[in-house]
């Protein structure tokens, strides 16, 4: 594996950077974005735009918040996604870690680490969830890679999904201005009449092309 110095002069970036808020207790991931966890530090929740234009939808939004836990445990994720046809959701998926769940409304989140493991992980709107990770290690299997946390919760005019990344297993030293971690999250809504797609970073063209994947860091 490259130095992580020349791993990170090589990524050629095009989506925001985003500092993390550091967290000092860690939450019970319930799916509740309301509790004061996420809500004593106002303005962290960011916006997810549209695929191809890059614009801010009027009819649904979708916003990510990020904390970093202070002893370099996990990065939680906050997702909210705000639905006027909470009825009309698409959730056929019912099996963990089966590509069945592209076909339903879901979220995706992509990361690279400073040491350039790559973790996705796949979280439909009944809570199923599809995660692997891939390294450049061939006995490194993508499949074994689990998330120890994912919650969602449904309320009349939203679904939200809130779940704690260990950075242990996917070598992940805190993320800083100088070593920042990749990151872009995605939502697919299919409870329209056609797919939507709604990006942190949008690449107008690919929801999965690497190179507009923004970064995130935490301060010291």
């Amino acid at each position: 594996m490259e130095p992580r110095k020349l791993l990170f002069e090589k990524l050629k970036r095009t989506g925001e950077n985003i500092q993390i808020p550091t967290a000092y207790k860690t939450p019970t991931i319930d799916g509740d974005l309301s509790k004061p966890f996420w809500r004593e530090r106002p303005y962290t929740f960011h916006t997810l735009r549209e695929l191809q234009t890059g614009d801010k939808p009027q009819h649904v939004e979708t916003t990510v918040s990020f904390r970093w836990i202070n002893d370099n445990s996990a990065l939680i994720i906050g997702i909210e996604c705000m639905e006027p046809k909470m009825n009309k959701l698409r959730e056929s998926c019912k099996t963990p870690d089966s590509p069945a769940i592209y076909g339903d409304d879901m979220v995706e989140i992509r990361l690279e680490t400073a040491a350039g493991i790559r973790p996705f992980i796949g979280v439909n709107s009944a809570g199923v969830v599809l995660d692997e990770c891939v390294t450049e290690k061939r006995e490194d299997l993508p499949a074994f890679y689990k998330v120890s946390e994912v919650a969602v919760k449904k309320l009349p005019d939203r679904w939200t999904v809130e779940l704690r990344i260990d950075a242990k297993p996917i070598s992940g030293e805190r993320p800083t201005p100088f070593y920042p971690w990749r990151v872009n999250i995605c939502r697919q809504r299919m409870a329209g009449n056609t797919p939507e797609y709604y990006l942190l970073s949008p690449s107008g063209t690919m929801f999965n092309d690497s190179k507009f994947m923004g970064n995130i860091f935490v301060r010291k």
